[in-house]
């Protein structure tokens, strides 16, 4: 898969603070990213760094001058005084889009009637809409947005499967397996990276089980119930994708002795606040 860009050693210093502290990351085409880290913990920074208004202090960036990128930075670039129509007027002329594209880009983030009222004058939420409108106006292909942007997730995912666009958004904790791949920031370090894969396996209601065989257990749960277990430290963990019973009932039919069984809950803030105190690299 083709490289966006990529930082390798990035440290940046204002005065006497580091803010971002040898960052090496990659991104590339296609695909959904979270960068996701506490206030303060260096994520505009980075952004900016992407976005060529800083630069390290120390560090090599690679860019692909094929890009065409666009970045909504900490809140959109919006003329208050105008209406929704003249912002998208004002944009399509400073990136020569066709004056086309307003109407159906304003019903893709569901604003259809306040499109001449003045933006002050508008709720959060239409201003928040009307931002991401003008970032997707020229039809980028690498989507940077640093802020909230939750709620607005489901016009970014259809975006990205419309167009095939790349995307980065920021959290300020992690939102939910919403991404292809998760960085992880903190005190201007990467404390860690996972993909949606492998976070599957780590925020889950599972079961984990002592049993006389964890491998044959294993295949049984796989081929007969299409529960995709792992043999975990010698224990076999399942997720809770059918009854408890059944598994029992599985097993045992085929001669798996079950020595003992305890439950757990991981959940999206589990996993932040684990990464955060340093008790799991993430992988």
């Amino acid at each position: 898969m083709e490289k966006l860009l990529a930082l390798e050693h990035i440290s940046k210093i204002y005065k006497s603070k580091t803010v971002l502290n040898d960052i090496n990351l990659t991104l590339k085409r296609g695909k959904i990213y979270g960068l996701i880290g506490k206030k303060g913990a260096g994520k505009t920074s980075l952004i900016r760094l992407f976005a060529g208004l800083i630069n390290p202090s120390s560090g090599k960036i690679t860019k692909n001058p094929e890009i065409k990128p666009s970045f909504i930075i900490e809140r959109a670039a919006i003329f208050p005084e105008k209406s929704v129509f003249e912002n998208m007027a004002i944009r399509c002329i400073l990136h020569n889009t066709p004056f086309s594209r307003i109407e159906p880009m304003l019903k893709t983030v569901g604003i259809t009637d306040s499109n001449r009222k003045p933006v002050k004058n508008l709720p959060q939420d239409i201003s928040q809409r009307l931002g991401l409108a003008l970032a997707m106006l020229s039809n980028p292909d690498f989507l940077v947005i640093d802020g909230k942007s939750d709620t607005l997730f489901p016009i970014i995912k259809q975006f990205h499967d419309d167009t095939g666009a790349a995307v980065l958004f920021t959290c300020d904790s992690l939102p939910g397996n919403i991404a292809d791949e998760f960085f992880f920031i903190h005190e201007g370090r990467l404390v860690a990276q996972i993909t949606k894969a492998a976070l599957d396996k780590r925020v889950r209601k599972a079961v984990r089980m002592s049993v006389s065989n964890p491998d044959a257990a294993l295949q049984i749960l796989r081929v007969k119930l299409n529960i995709e277990a792992d043999v975990e430290d010698g224990y076999l963990v399942a997720p809770l994708v059918t009854s408890e019973e059944k598994i029992k009932q599985i097993l045992n039919e085929n001669a798996v002795r079950i020595y003992n069984m305890e439950h757990f809950h991981n959940t999206y803030e589990d996993y932040f606040q684990s990464i955060i105190r340093g008790d799991s690299n993430g992988q």
